[in-house]
């Protein structure tokens, strides 16, 4: 059997996803965003190409840790499921990745500072939402679990963002109007989301599969900010009958979200998956009653794990003028994000063995390309209102996988 049970009241008891190791990562990515302040206070005026180095470390520092926390959540996730890391630890195969249309005209000692930023706070509602939402719907009732996770959980996904733009150096060096003749005020607006999902196997036969994404956008001028943002998750547990039929009875099938405004008068609403099956209350009792007796049951080289996944971000900035010499145009657009495949060691092998269908399957493909359907979000809605094209292809790239909080993205 796989824990020991006083191991087990441990891992229930505990608050996922707050451990030192994670807290450490977060700092680290902070000191690399605020990097090139270091650098700029030191050695002074930097070359031309500096705006695009400081943008550029700060999306591939962003796409490091969101690959990183992405991964050890579905490892936490195992380990909710009582099996030891040495079982199944679980890999990812990252690529990261870069707009291909981007366009870079700001100021290094202001500009693309404070610009670079905004990957650091998408990071903080990321890893937020994974820890509080994902993991956190694991730890209560289940049913409608997804839908009081996100609910409970809005102010620390919005809190990041809303503290970027009431800061006052953000307003002093970036927002607020500029002299006659400079540069004057400004409109930022961007977007961005992340996705992931995967499935546990025993040999051909599925025993869990489970997904989770968010996603969201803003506007921000000098006295205006609004915006939205919509996140959930669900879970399904089958009970195979190891008979060599490969077939699976589905038992538990939960899933739910939420969704909201940005800013001093937001709103937010929450949604659960219609029709929800779950004969247990908790998340534990269908660990102890379904999924562990299956664990035991499976030979340990054919549980294998596979996933995927994908995470981006992007902003455009826009100069506001009433009067020449300034144009309304975009300044700055530029974003990235990264795609990752996650699997067990072991899970190439059983592909084979299983024709292709864990690797190929629908559900393994389900959230392998929301980066790349992000990415063309992005790219496509270059120009427009992020309330006139982003949110609503958004909304349609995460109603493509079938996440019921979808419905609650008000655009």
């Amino acid at each position: 059997m796989f824990g020991e049970e006083a191991m087990e009241e441990e891992m229930y008891q505990q608050k996922p996803g707050q451990d030192m190791p994670r807290a450490v990562q977060t700092f680290v990515a902070f000191v690399f965003l605020c990097l090139p302040i270091i650098l700029f206070a030191v050695y002074g005026t930097p070359s031309e190409d500096e705006p695009y180095l400081i943008l550029s470390n700060a999306r591939i520092a962003y796409a490091q840790q969101v690959s990183e926390h992405i991964r050890n959540t579905v490892q936490d996730f195992v380990t909710l499921l009582g099996i030891p890391l040495e079982k199944l630890l679980v890999q990812a195969r990252v690529d990261f990745t870069e707009d291909a249309n981007y366009t870079i005209r700001a100021r290094v000692d202001t500009d693309a500072i404070v610009l670079s930023k905004l990957f650091f706070v998408e990071l903080q509602s990321e890893v937020a939402f994974m820890s509080s939402v994902y993991l956190g719907a694991l730890t209560g009732p289940l049913r409608q679990g997804f839908a009081n996770a996100m609910n409970m959980s809005m102010p620390s996904l919005t809190r990041p963002l809303e503290a970027w733009f009431t800061d006052q150096s953000t307003h002093h060096q970036y927002f607020s109007n500029g002299n006659a003749g400079q540069e004057p005020r400004v409109t930022v607006q961007g977007g961005g989301g992340f996705g992931f999902g995967f499935q546990l196997y025993c040999g051909c036969q599925l025993i869990l599969s489970t997904g989770t994404g968010h996603g969201g956008g803003f506007v921000m001028s000098s006295s205006n900010f609004f915006g939205d943002h919509g996140g959930g998750g669900g879970i399904q547990v089958f009970k195979s009958s190891f008979n060599g039929s490969n077939a699976s009875a589905l038992l538990v099938d939960v899933g739910g979200g939420g969704g909201g405004t940005l800013g001093p008068d937001g709103t937010s609403h929450v949604a659960t998956q219609p029709n929800e099956t779950c004969p247990y209350r908790t998340f534990r009792e269908v660990v102890q009653s379904v999924v562990r007796p299956q664990i035991e049951m499976c030979p340990a080289d054919l549980l294998s794990l596979v996933g995927g996944g994908g995470s981006g971000f992007g902003f455009e900035v826009w100069r506001n003028a009433t009067s020449a010499p300034f144009a309304a145009k975009p300044v700055t657009m530029y974003g990235g994000g990264l795609d990752l495949q996650l699997s067990t060691s072991n899970a190439e092998d059983q592909n084979k063995v299983c024709n292709g269908t864990l690797l190929n399957g629908t559900a393994a493909l389900q959230w392998k390309d929301i980066e790349a359907a992000i990415d063309k979000c992005r790219n496509r809605c270059q120009g427009y209102q992020y309330t006139e094209c982003q949110c609503p292809c958004m909304r349609l790239v995460f109603q493509a996988r079938n996440q019921s909080f979808a419905s609650t993205m008000t655009c």
